[in-house]
C-alpha cells in the first residue's frame, strides 16, 4: 500500500504507520533485552543482553505471534555486552554478533539451520566503532554499524558473510538530521529506505529515502516520524513488512506491531 506520509511525501512502507498489537515479557530468559531478531519463517525470536554474555532463543507455537513465545535455550557466548545480532536468512547456517561499546563483531556458523545449540564461533573482527547496531544486506556483502557518536558506517565485504574481509566503505552523520545516538538501523528490502531511531533527544523513529538505493550519502530529510515514550533497545522488520518486533530493556518486553 502507498499512502502520504504527514510529511506530504507519498511512499509505502511508512513507519508512522505502525500500529500496536500486543507484547510479552521475556525477563524470563533475557532480562533487559538489547537487541532481537526472528527466523526468516517466525518461529523462532532471538534477542541479546547487553549486560550479560548470552542470546535467547524462543520459539513461537503460531509463527509472527509473540503471544505464542515458550521457553526455549539460551546460547553463552565468549563475549559480554552482546548488542544486536543477525543471521543469513537464505538458510540460517550463519549468525553474526555486534558488541556494544567496541563494535566488535563475532562470527558464527550453525551446522543445524537457526539452531543456536549448534553455533560455533568463526572469527571476530573489531570495528572500533562505538557501534549500538547494525544491518547486514542478505546477500552478504554490505554491512552498516550505526553508533553513539549519531553516524553510520557502511563496510563492503570481499567474501559474503566473512567478517574479516570487511572494508570501510563511507561514514555518514545524521545528528544533522535529527537522529541522536542511533540504536535501531533497517531498511527496506530494495535498499529505498532507510529506518534509524534516535535513543536520545527525540526518542523517535525516522525515515528517508535514498535517491540511490542502499547508499546512506544519499538520504535526504526525514519523511516520517514515529515517536515513543520509552526507550526502544532494537528491533525487527519483517521482510515483507507486515510487522515490526520491538524490544524493550524498561519490562524486558518484546512488542509487536502490524503495519503494511
Amino acid at each position: 500500500m502507498v499512502r502520504k506520509s504527514s510529511y506530504g511525501v507519498v511512499v509505502s512502507w511508512l513507519i508512522e504507520n505502525a500500529t500496536f498489537l500486543q507484547q510479552f515479557n521475556i525477563s524470563a530468559q533475557i532480562p533487559n533485552p538489547s537487541g532481537c531478531y526472528m527466523s526468516i519463517d517466525g518461529t523462532k525470536l532471538y534477542s541479546t543482553a547487553s549486560s550479560g554474555n548470552k542470546i535467547a532463543q524462543n520459539n513461537l507455537s503460531t509463527p509472527w505471534d509473540v503471544s505464542s513465545i515458550v521457553s526455549g535455550y539460551n546460547f553463552t557466548t565468549s563475549w559480554g555486552n552482546n548488542q544486536s545480532v543477525t543471521f543469513r536468512d537464505s538458510d540460517g547456517l550463519k549468525m553474526i554478533m555486534l558488541q556494544y561499546g567496541a563494535g566488535k563483531l563475532i562470527e558464527y556458523d550453525l551446522s543445524t539451520a537457526w539452531e543456536l545449540s549448534s553455533a560455533t564461533q568463526i572469527r571476530t573482527k573489531n570495528t572500533n566503532t562505538g557501534g549500538t547496531c547494525m544491518y547486514i544486506s542478505q546477500d552478504g556483502l554490505r554491512l552498516w554499524i550505526g553508533n553513539a557518536y549519531d553516524d553510520v558506517k557502511e563496510y563492503s565485504f570481499g567474501t559474503a558473510w566473512n567478517i574479516s574481509t570487511i572494508t570501510l566503505v563511507k561514514t555518514v552523520d545524521f545528528l544533522s538530521k535529527g537522529v541522536d545516538y542511533i540504536n535501531f538501523l533497517s531498511f527496506k528490502p530494495d535498499g529505498t529506505q532507510l529506518y534509524l531511531y534516535s535513543f536520545q533527544g527525540t526518542l523517535a523513529f525516522s525515515q528517508f529515502t535514498l535517491s540511490t538505493p542502499w547508499d546512506i550519502s544519499t538520504a535526504g530529510s526525514a519523511i516520517s516520524l514515529k515517536s515513543y515514550a520509552t526507550k526502544i533497545a532494537d528491533g525487527y522488520i519483517r521482510q515483507d513488512g507486515k510487522k515490526i518486533y520491538l524490544c524493550y530493556q524498561a519490562g524486558s518486553v518484546v512488542q509487536e506491531f502490524d503495519w503494511i
